[in-house]
């Protein structure tokens, strides 16, 4: 029996993305900034936030970005959170701006996770479309640890049905094609990171 929330939950997707396609316009950051942020590491990325080149919001929007166009050119996102990472990194903003402290060695990184991990509030489906509408009730250790450290979760990523195979495609979200080819896979089980990885995209 086919799930009736899957076609809803996927529009939900398309809706989403849309939406954060919007607010990365609305953020306005010139396209140098954002080629200089997504060309950042780590280290970098947070260093640029606390010398003020760059916000943490600055920096969500162009990770933001570039996930979207990784997405439009390889189906690699499942779970989209980009508006409570706008949130979030606005919060980020808000207490380095009144405190000149940041809230841990990853404040403001943008992060994906591949749809194995929990996050709270959000499917885990693993690509089973009887997963839908089946949120987590609390962050897995890793997502809870990188929240604590200051990241900002910004989507998840595709995966093989069950995690147990070198493409990545379910019934849910399709398959996930090789950045440099479409006609070939992007591997697994982490194939949807590795697309997305491919466009800085996190």
């Amino acid at each position: 029996m086919v799930n009736p929330n899957v076609e809803k939950k996927q529009r939900l997707q398309l809706k989403s993305i849309e939406l954060g396609r919007a607010a990365v316009e609305a953020e306005g950051s010139s396209k140098r900034l954002r080629d200089e942020i997504i060309s950042s590491n780590i280290r970098q990325i947070v260093t640029g936030i606390k010398e003020r080149r760059w916000t943490a919001t600055q920096t969500v929007a162009a990770f933001i970005a570039q996930a979207i166009k990784a997405h439009d050119l390889t189906n690699c996102l499942t779970e989209i959170l980009f508006e409570p990472a706008f949130k979030v990194a606005g919060e980020l903003d808000d207490h380095f701006g009144r405190t000149g402290e940041l809230r841990g060695p990853l404040h403001g990184v943008p992060l994906t996770f591949k749809d194995q991990y929990n996050i709270k509030d959000y499917d885990n489906t693993i690509g089973f479309t009887h997963w839908v509408d089946q949120h987590a009730k609390e962050d897995a250790e890793l997502v809870a640890h990188a929240r604590s450290l200051g990241g900002i979760i910004i989507a998840k990523t595709n995966v093989p049905q069950t995690m147990m195979s070198f493409e990545c495609v379910n019934p849910l979200w399709g398959r996930t094609v090789n950045p440099y080819d479409d006609k070939n896979t992007s591997g697994g089980s982490s194939g949807g990171e590795a697309a997305v990885l491919r466009f800085s995209g996190s």
